[in-house]
């Protein structure tokens, strides 16, 4: 038993590298073709990829054991009855719930936005004020929302 799950996590692991293996190599080829330097903290980078590598193998392991299964069921389930209204009730639920249930995503992009000083990619936290901004439901007068967009106008000039 102890000797398959190794087995498992192992094969697991390997995966893991494939996938981040196209990364890996985007990321290698922009440091060598066109930075032309070694970073200086080469070996935490790699230690990192492998912390990365044995993260994602734990957590495909833990959905495959854990997750798919119940969601397979329920799904073969809701089938079964012939419930159309429930198993795409069922679908959106998880859908949704996925998304929602996805912070890591955000704070990658915060953290690259943090380190291209927001020139590159622009901060969650601005792309939601721009969407705010012109949502009908503003606590702002109307008078207060002009202003402001004048100002960011002059300042861009």
């Amino acid at each position: 038993m102890v000797i398959d799950s190794a087995k498992i996590f192992y094969q697991d692991l390997k995966n893991s590298f494939k996938d981040l293996l196209p990364i890996v190599v985007v990321v290698t080829f922009f440091q060598i073709a066109i930075v032309r330097a070694m970073p200086e903290n080469f070996s935490s980078i790699v230690v990192g990829l492998v912390i990365v590598a044995i993260g994602l193998a734990l957590f495909i392991r833990g959905l495959e054991l854990g997750i798919f299964p119940i969601g397979e069921s329920l799904a073969t389930d809701f089938a079964k009855k012939g419930s159309f209204f429930w198993l795409m009730l069922f679908a959106f639920t998880i859908g949704f719930s996925t998304t929602v249930a996805e912070p890591a995503l955000i704070a990658i992009a915060d953290k690259a936005a943090a380190i291209s000083a927001g020139n590159i990619i622009v901060p969650t936290g601005q792309l939601l004020d721009q969407r705010l901004e012109f949502a009908p439901f503003q606590s702002r007068p109307a008078d207060q929302r002009a202003q402001d967009r004048q100002a960011k106008q002059g300042d861009r000039m």
